[in-house]
């Protein structure tokens, strides 16, 4: 056989073998086609009766009532139908469908489905499933997350079609949230697949009705690795019921804002009346007071235990176990670990947490925490982040205090669910002492804790505390006025709830407000008479206060505008006013404007009330900048609603026709409690010589609008004795605010005085000012190197300086070799300056620097006169605090504050010592900036007459106090005001008794 021949058998089996392959390549690449078909269910199947979709809602506010296929087909024969009857408004209604595992394809995999609804809102998802990561939650393999898709939009109830892509953009988007919630670095996506579809919608009360029709998804392509997953199912029936989308809440499904108050034995049935919803427990092993409270509808949070050896350390997690908590505890929300929590316990705390997460893997409960510093950190540890501050009876002021809230919550990691506590009461160490000292104790006015509040939530957080420390029932001053106002605030809350825990902040705009003037006729300016004159002056004094306060209400004055999800816009506005921590003034005014931008061309505007929702159809129009919106009266602050959606109208009124009784009665009892102790006050200062002009005016009005209050009740004009009594108490607030400003008119701060850090205190100043005497500026200076002229003196004396280290902080503290105002050559500096300008913190964690003078000695009953001169070169930034100055006597929450001067400026401060010992000065920089301080002196002043010695001796005219002194009598053994009420036995007594001692 010749060569050629030999070659031709190998010709024909390298052909047989292509075409072999040929073959085998198309069969496999039709077998791809047909795996990657798409997934159709089109539920045409009506006759049978079987359906494919489950749901899930909170069976206590959520009943089914009908689900079945019907005829009522989007296309083809059938659709299913859902039918619900929700309870309350936002209730959530989840609908599940399971799916052929398919592996994702970025830009490719996508589901649909049509849905017809009789509200817009409901909401598409995939359940994208992560086989190589584990979850936290269970310990076991596959992590599961949701995947957004499209929102129902249609008003009109007909069909839409929803869509649920996986682009490159929406998977990215739901890893980066996956990893922020588990606190993962890295999330391991290989493999990756969806296999089931979500339809959630957050209904309003009544019925909600679905249909469901023709649902595709493709390609279909099998996953490599597909993970049973039946054991999620188990696991939702333990987990704890709140959770958490990045900075929003939900309990049992329900959109949540948390109003908490520490629990103190009171009646479970009475806060649930009061709207709490969930109270601070001090021992989480109590079982009575788990159930009595869970059974009145309260969630709980709780101190949790503590793996404590035998020398009262904590044992170190990687070697200690807690017992695992009993089912006893489910009524517990979450894990309290500590309010004002500091940045050195860090480690303290990580190390706890770790303890825990072990004994709590079966209910996995969130961890929280009040934190005062390094707020980032702390909410990589705490899924809710406390971020609270004290601003009652401080020099910081509200406006302050918002943006203090705002920069913590902005400090922490991004989506962070923020939540603050609200000062109800003073601090027990202001309180305490002024007690036993027989002075008159501190009240925290109600109109304090409202706008503290609002403050809040114009700073965009999630829940409220209201701090307390005893009983809410307690026999206080001012006791009663907390609970009655704490009772209105948690109406209001609950009235807006679903849009404060879901809503996003948007922006602040500025409001506009009408204030009647105070007219000065002809007669009051120029009366002959003493009388006359000293209306005149009054008149005087307070358009002053008027002429002081305009320039500053621009800033005062502010809305939030806070957007939610289905495009609503609820607007918050606040008026913080200046010194407002101290004494609140009017607060009130008429034709208050604000325009808010971005308002939607078919949106409706309605003045949310406890006890109306009103229509401002014809106080709107639109100018440049958006929709200007009018409200006719104005009271401290004010909550309007900007929707297109009707029925949210409805449902306010349904919930407000319920509460308008109580709300009215409530407001009513409020201002008639307040003005017993404002009178009461008021003559006290009456007969020390301190009266207002237009006192007895104000009173007379408060109780005019009282009368007419209470004749609006009887006829169940609920909204209109609602705003009687907010004007009485108005009344009361413009009498309030008067007297104070004569007290404080020429100090250099409100808490340069222990006793004008509040109306109730404002007698014992008077009484204090006139045992000064004339000796108010005379006497050996106590700290003798007060001029820093000497370092060696410094030295000698003890003064202490200590400095922190921070992070990208260069913080000094020196003698300045320059011209000081007293003539000399150095003041002290104390310097805190970034070491990169371009990369400058925003908030300073700890005071970088801080110096104290030696003790002095004072002695019981001496009156100390403290002064100084201060100047900031270079503006403080990176805390609220500024430069802190204050005393050990009252301590750093009644110091003096500054961020800023012009040039030299000069301080004072007037303190009791109620005891013998000592006492020192402390100046702190609390953040970035450059601060000089000089001639500082401190004056020990022995007044001939103990405390209360001078009731009724006046010495100065509040005009000229310090430097004035006039209507010189002495009034002895002056009794009581007549009919004055004894506002608690308890503190008169007290009082009393520290007098005769």
């Amino acid at each position: 056989m010749d060569e050629k021949s030999r070659s031709q058998p190998h010709i024909g089996l390298r052909f047989g073998l292509h075409v072999c392959g040929f073959l085998l390549g198309l069969l496999l690449w039709l077998g791809g086609v047909c795996a990657a078909a798409e997934f159709v269910e089109d539920f045409e199947d009506v006759s049978s009766g079987e359906t494919s979709w489950y749901w899930q809602f909170d069976k206590q506010k959520c009943r089914l009532i009908e689900h079945r296929r019907v005829d009522q087909a989007h296309k083809g024969q059938g659709a299913e139908f859902l039918n619900f009857e929700a309870a309350d408004e936002g209730t959530l209604v989840e609908l599940r469908h399971s799916l052929p595992a398919t592996q994702v394809l970025l830009g490719e995999t996508h589901l649909s489905v049509w849905v017809r609804c009789q509200q817009p809102g409901c909401q598409l998802s995939l359940r994208l499933v992560l086989p190589n990561e584990i979850d936290p939650t269970t310990g076991k393999t596959a992590l599961m997350i949701p995947l957004e898709g499209d929102t129902y939009t249609d008003e009109e109830g007909r069909w839409q079609q929803l869509t649920c892509r996986t682009t490159k953009r929406a998977v990215l988007k739901t890893i980066g949230w996956a990893r922020n919630y588990y606190e993962k670095t890295e999330i391991d996506t290989e493999g990756m697949y969806v296999d089931r579809a979500y339809l959630t919608a957050k209904s309003l009360a009544g019925p909600v009705k679905f249909l469901i029709d023709d649902m595709r998804l493709g390609p279909r392509v099998r996953p490599p690795t597909i993970i049973p997953v039946d054991h999620r199912e188990d696991a939702s029936a333990t987990a704890t019921p709140a959770k958490f989308h990045l900075d929003q809440l939900t309990i049992e499904g329900k959109p949540t804002f948390l109003r908490i108050l520490p629990y103190h034995n009171e009646d479970p049935a009475e806060l649930a009346r009061l709207r709490f919803n969930t109270a601070w427990i001090p021992d989480f092993a109590n079982v009575a007071v788990l159930k009595k409270l869970r059974a009145q509808g309260l969630w709980m949070i709780a101190i949790p235990p503590q793996a404590i050896g035998p020398d009262g350390e904590m044992y170190d997690a990687r070697t200690a176990n807690l017992a695992p908590f009993s089912k006893d505890t489910e009524g517990i929300l979450a894990w309290y670990l500590g309010t004002g929590i500091p940045a050195a316990d860090k480690s303290l705390i990580t190390n706890w947490i770790e303890t825990l997460r072990g004994a709590d893997r079966k209910y996995n409960r969130p961890f929280m925490g009040d934190v005062a510093g390094l707020e980032l950190s702390y909410s990589r540890l705490f899924k809710m982040l406390g971020v609270s501050r004290n601003v009652l009876h401080t020099s910081l002021n509200f406006r302050e205090y918002r943006e203090a809230l705002m920069a913590k919550r902005h400090a922490a990691r991004p989506g962070s669910f923020c939540w603050t506590w609200i000062e109800t009461e003073p601090a027990p160490e202001l309180d305490g002492w002024r007690v036993a000292a027989g002075w008159h104790p501190v009240v925290v006015e109600p109109e304090q804790i409202r706008l503290q509040l609002y403050a809040a939530l114009q700073a965009g957080n999630r829940g409220v505390g209201f701090m307390k420390s005893s009983d809410l029932n307690e026999e206080r001053p001012g006791g009663l006025e907390r609970k009655l106002v704490v009772q209105l605030l948690n109406m209001e809350l609950d009235l807006i709830e679903p849009w404060l825990a879901t809503a996003t902040l948007r922006s602040t705009v500025p409001v506009k407000i009408s204030q009647r003037k105070q007219q000065l006729r002809q007669g009051n300016l120029f009366g002959g008479s003493a009388e006359a004159r000293r209306r005149k002056d009054e008149l005087l004094r307070a358009r002053t206060d008027d002429l002081r306060q305009k320039p500053r209400l621009k800033k005062e004055l502010e809305a939030a505008v806070l957007e939610t999800v289905d495009g609503n816009l609820l607007i918050l506005p606040a008026w913080l006013e200046e010194g407002a921590q101290f004494v609140p003034g009017r607060l009130g005014g008429e034709n208050v404007r604000m325009t808010v931008p971005g308002v939607s061309a078919t949106a409706v505007a309605f003045e949310i009330t406890t006890t109306g929702v009103h229509s401002l159809d014809g106080r709107t129009r639109r100018v440049a900048g958006g929709l200007e919106i009018t409200l006719q009266k104005f009271d401290q602050t004010a909550m309007v609603l900007l929707t297109s959606n009707p029925r949210l109208k409805m449902e306010l009124d349904r919930k407000v026709y319920a509460m308008a009784p109580e709300s009215a009665a409530i407001s009513l009892r409020l201002a008639e409690t307040k003005l017993e102790r404002v009178r009461a006050i008021d003559r006290e200062l009456v007969e020390l010589g301190y009266p207002q002009g237009d006192g007895l005016g104000n009173i007379r009005k408060c109780e005019s609008s009282l009368r007419s209050a209470r004749e609006a009740l009887r006829l169940k004009d609920f909204n209109g004795a609602r705003i009687l009594s907010g004007e009485a108490m108005q009344a009361l607030r413009i009498l309030q605010r008067g007297h104070w400003n004569d007290a404080v008119r020429n100090l250099s701060s409100p808490t340069s005085s222990l006793h004008t850090l509040c109306f109730q205190t404002l007698p014992d100043h008077w009484d204090m000012m006139a045992r000064f005497g004339s000796k108010i500026s005379v006497g050996d200076n106590l700290l003798r190197s007060g001029d820093f002229e000497d370092l060696d003196t410094m030295i000698a004396e003890g003064w202490q300086h200590k400095q922190r280290e921070s992070s990208g902080i260069q913080a000094n503290a020196e003698l300045a070799p320059r011209p000081s105002p007293g003539g000399g050559q150095y003041s002290l500096r104390l310097a805190a300056l970034p070491l990169d300008a371009e990369r400058i913190p925003l908030l300073v964690p700890e005071p970088p620097v801080t110096v104290t003078t030696p003790p002095l000695t004072v002695q019981s009953g001496q009156l100390i006169h403290i002064r100084g001169q201060i100047r900031i070169r270079r503006d403080i930034t990176g805390s609220a605090d500024g430069v802190m100055f204050y005393d050990s006597l009252a301590g750093p929450a009644q110091g003096l504050r500054w961020k800023s001067t012009n040039g030299w400026q000069r301080f004072e401060m007037f303190r009791e010592a109620t005891h013998s010992g000592s006492m020192t000065l402390t100046l702190s920089l609390t953040g970035m900036g450059d601060v000089l301080i000089d001639q500082l002196q401190v004056i020990a002043v022995t007044p001939s007459r103990s405390i209360g010695g001078f009731r009724g001796e006046k010495h100065y005219d509040p005009r000229h106090i310090l430097t004035v002194p006039v209507n010189r009598r002495r009034v002895q053994g002056m009794a009581k005001p007549q009919g004055r009420e004894r506002m608690n036995e308890r503190y008169d007594s007290r009082r009393n008794d520290a007098r005769q001692r």
